[in-house]
């Protein structure tokens, strides 16, 4: 299944026995996403009860969930909360340390953990691999880590969110080929040197 930004999307809300809001999701394929859930999510026999919204469009229901999390921080969800850019801001600053400890140098040129934190929290797997190549590109002493990043994201739209990658290319303003590439976790997508003359 190919999945479209114009596919019909679900937003799901999660609640517990006490009726409160404990997770929001989004997804094109409930039962795929719930028989997901009900075998990687530890906090699954907590649900009670669901609710479900439909939108005509994935950007839609991306909006729709994010405005859902921001306004009510449901404790099983981790993107776009406090919480998830604590523990990214504690990332970043841990692989800043690795980073100066491997160059053997007192720190980076330049701190990118907002800069990162900004990209990560990108809710939209398109502009987050977008704001991860550009972070890339301008901090060459986080590069191995900004990669990873790059290649997990654009690796789940592929495998997670079932697009092709002529969509996932299109997604990321890359060629097919280098968006599979990005995935695998090769270099490159640098400038070519024009031949000889």
């Amino acid at each position: 299944m190919t999945l479209l930004l114009t596919e019909r999307t679900a937003v799901y809300l999660l609640f517990d026995v006490a009726d409160e809001l404990i997770y929001v999701g989004m997804t094109v394929n409930l039962d795929m996403r719930f028989g997901t859930h009900a075998v990687t999510k530890p906090w699954w026999p907590e649900v009670a009860r669901r609710e479900i919204e439909w939108y005509e469009t994935r950007p839609a229901a991306e909006r729709r969930e994010a405005s859902l999390i921001a306004k009510h921080h449901p404790r099983h969800n981790t993107i776009g909360t406090p919480r998830h850019a604590m523990e990214c801001a504690e990332r970043s600053q841990a692989v800043a340390a690795r980073v100066a400890q491997q160059l053997q140098c007192d720190g980076p040129p330049e701190d990118p953990t907002a800069e990162l934190l900004e990209a990560l929290a990108q809710r939209n797997s398109a502009n987050k691999a977008i704001a991860l190549g550009r972070l890339l590109e301008r901090l060459p002493a986080f590069a191995a880590y900004v990669r990873g990043q790059r290649q997990a994201v654009v690796k789940s739209m592929h495998e997670d969110d079932k697009m092709s990658w002529d969509e996932v290319g299109k997604a990321i303003k890359q060629h097919r080929t280098r968006a599979a590439q990005i995935a695998r976790g090769v270099p490159g997508g640098g400038k070519r040197k024009a031949p000889p003359a």
